[in-house]
């Protein structure tokens, strides 16, 4: 009986632990300088009862201002090998990326852990692609083998009160805190 416990506890801590299969970063807004404020509809765009939802609650109409609630990024994690020692990573390190925060971070999950790290944003461009990026010949010490897939949903108010949930953030503008209303 002793032995079957035993086993199972070193059998329980050697096992791997996967990143999930699409990680849920609630609240996020995917890039530097995003903020949930009021927003001004370009075109008009249904509102979802909720994520994923089929149910339109409401349209935001071009020309009208609705307010950003929040939001949430979903994302299936892209895949980088560490190939050379580089900071707290050593060779052979799998970091899976989740979220980009801006400035340069990203959101990464390493061994069951979810942290932030600008070391990440040295072997990509702005596309996420490796080797293209204006520092690619000095920051070779890893791999990317899969590209991240993000949906962001934000979450808005209409005018008339009823809030809901869309994927369309394109058809928004005075998203960007750091940049005159849109």
């Amino acid at each position: 009986m002793i032995i079957s416990a035993v086993l199972l506890i070193t059998m329980t801590a050697i096992a791997k632990v996967e990143p999930p299969k699409v990680f849920v970063d609630k609240g996020a807004c995917p890039f530097e300088c995003c903020t949930y404020r009021d927003w001004i509809v370009k075109a008009d765009t249904p509102i979802l009862d909720s994520i994923d939802g089929k149910k339109v609650v409401g349209t935001a109409k071009g020309g009208e201002r609705v307010t950003g609630i929040s939001g949430e990024v979903h994302t299936e994690p892209g895949k980088v090998t560490v190939s050379s020692p580089h900071g707290k990573f050593k060779t052979g390190d799998e970091l899976y990326i989740l979220t980009y925060l801006g400035e340069g971070i990203y959101k990464i999950w390493t061994n069951g852990t979810v942290s932030e790290d600008a070391d990440i944003y040295q072997i990509l461009d702005e596309e996420g692609q490796r080797g293209k990026g204006p520092n690619a010949s000095k920051n070779n010490w890893a791999k990317l083998n899969k590209q991240p897939k993000s949906t962001w949903w934000a979450q808005v108010k209409l005018k008339n009160g009823r809030s809901g949930w869309t994927k369309e953030t394109a058809n928004f503008g005075n998203i960007d805190g750091c940049a005159s209303t849109e």
